[in-house]
């Protein structure tokens, strides 16, 4: 008897999770959400953790100072962890450019929540209460209006993070491979979920390619913490604060076709979600 029940609620949960859950969020997706335009451009603080990244780190600067953001209120702070391609020597040549590009080099392995800690700790609080945090990855490219578009949600004084829309990119443009081609529409299917958790009340869980939150609203990450993006949103809600989905901050991630190398993240992710699973 005890198994049959058992075996049924369990069917009943994953039939929830994996097909009425979606369904629903699919179907509140359907109306865009619009925000009002804000009186004037917040200060932009830009967090990045890159690692061996030579071959997206130039795409990456130059997507973010391209953008029709003012210049003067974007500070994008990099730091690197034990780099051994040439993403140092590129990011270096890079502030010569950019005066609103900072580098910092972290010679032992640090990891990407340890890194973003401590270039928030050092930088960030030279900045106004009221600057935007913007966290993101090297392999994430911009859109001209992208910055512009995810700040706007922050004119409601109830928003504490928004989530960027992510579009996935093939690295060669070629026909997609067995592994890039699941991982494309497992991103398509996260979008259109935290599209519609927005318009049901909050976004659950951000997506590091590219989100935001206050500077004022930032929660340091716990010590051995793998996943630093689901913990940060989850913490601005823990605040009374919700998270929203923006449709037009659009941003594009490449989907590698490597097996090996998509089993290791998914590895790395599952670990991490499982830690926040136990913190909260």
């Amino acid at each position: 008897m005890w198994s049959f029940v058992t075996g049924l609620l369990s069917s009943a949960a994953l039939f929830h999770s994996y097909i009425l859950y979606p369904w629903h969020m699919r179907r509140a997706a359907r109306h865009q959400e619009d925000f009002e335009p804000l009186e004037s451009f917040p200060e932009v603080v830009i967090l990045m953790a890159a690692r061996n990244e030579e071959k997206h780190i130039r795409p990456k600067v130059l997507s973010v100072f391209r953008s029709s953001y003012p210049k003067a209120k974007i500070k994008f702070y990099v730091g690197t962890d034990a780099c051994t391609d040439q993403t140092d020597p590129i990011l270096e040549e890079l502030t010569t450019v950019y005066p609103g590009l900072r580098h910092r080099r972290f010679e032992a392995r640090t990891g990407k929540p340890g890194i973003i800690q401590a270039l928030y700790e050092e930088l960030c609080l030279e900045n106004p209460e009221d600057a935007i945090l913007v966290l993101t990855d090297a392999d994430t490219l911009l859109e001209e209006k992208t910055l512009a578009e995810l700040v706007l949600p922050f004119g409601e004084t109830n928003v504490g993070g928004v989530q960027a829309r992510i579009l996935a990119i093939q690295p060669d443009q070629t026909q997609a491979t067995k592994v890039s081609a699941p991982e494309i529409q497992y991103l398509e299917r996260e979008m259109i979920t935290k599209q519609g958790e927005s318009k049901q009340g909050c976004v659950m869980g951000g997506y590091g390619a590219l989100m935001a939150l206050r500077c004022s609203d930032y929660e340091k990450v716990p010590e051995g913490f793998i996943v630093d993006d689901f913990y940060i949103t989850l913490q601005v809600l823990n605040q009374g604060k919700k998270a929203v989905f923006c449709e037009e901050a659009v941003c594009y991630e490449e989907v590698a076709g490597d097996s090996a190398g998509e089993f290791r993240r998914k590895v790395r992710i599952s670990s991490g979600n499982f830690q926040n699973l136990y913190f909260f």
